[in-house]
């Protein structure tokens, strides 16, 4: 119940009650596509008989070049994806990540600034971390402190410029472990030319504020990625 993952039971047989399908293969319909300068809202309009909710997938997600078995991630298709014909929509590789996700968000923001120049990270750590800085040096990078410097995000920042790279930083107001991290990635970003921002919400290291900070920058996202003309 810590992070308020699971406020109910229902939540907690939701898998197993309400499985989702593993996404195969995409039907072929016409793609409304915007050039550059403009923005989807302003050439794509629902057509009738767009359906009212969206729908969530399974998805396998090989790694191809880490060799790494991960689960199957999900995938949710907006009801503008199933429309037709559809925009041609921007994917958020939930560069809105929560907590350690959060981490992940900055740390692909700094590896790989122009294909994910914009991020949310939320109540994100200041770095990747098995439980301390020896211990991840030592089991995950085989003690070879400068590969672990190469893809901490904290210290890219402190040697690089990301003057193309925008991003919100949020941490709950009662996070008195990850808020903190949050602000020294958020100074570390602007002082690396980042465009970022910092939101405080209500809240402790949890759901409450994981939602409340993906809902304040869903439309900060949409109006960077040209999907809207400005943040609502």
């Amino acid at each position: 119940m810590y992070f308020r993952a699971y406020p109910s039971l229902r939540t907690v047989m939701a898998p197993w009650l309400d499985p989702k399908p593993l996404f195969t293969t995409t039907v072929h319909v016409t793609e409304v596509v915007a050039k550059p300068g403009q923005t989807l809202e302003s050439i794509w309009h629902p057509p009738p008989g767009m359906p009212m909710t969206g729908a969530v997938y399974q998805v396998d997600i090989p790694g191809v070049r880490s060799g790494f078995a991960a689960r199957p991630g999900y995938l949710y298709l907006p009801p503008a994806y199933l429309a037709s014909p559809r925009p041609q929509l921007p994917v958020l590789v939930l560069l809105a990540g929560f907590s350690e996700g959060g981490t992940c968000a900055i740390q692909l923001s700094t590896q790989a600034p122009r294909l994910y120049p914009f991020f949310v990270d939320i109540s994100g750590q200041s770095g990747p971390t098995l439980g301390s800085r020896q211990l991840t040096i030592s089991r995950a990078f085989r003690g070879d402190a400068a590969a672990f410097a190469r893809v901490d995000p904290l210290a890219v920042l402190a040697h690089a410029r990301f003057p193309h790279n925008a991003g919100v930083f949020v941490g709950g107001a009662n996070d008195r472990v990850y808020t903190p991290q949050q602000r020294i990635m958020y100074l570390a970003a602007r002082h690396a030319g980042m465009k970022v921002a910092f939101m405080d919400l209500p809240g402790g290291h949890n759901w409450r504020v994981w939602r409340g900070g993906l809902e304040h920058t869903v439309a900060w996202l949409a109006s960077r990625l040209s999907i809207t003309g400005r943040s609502r």
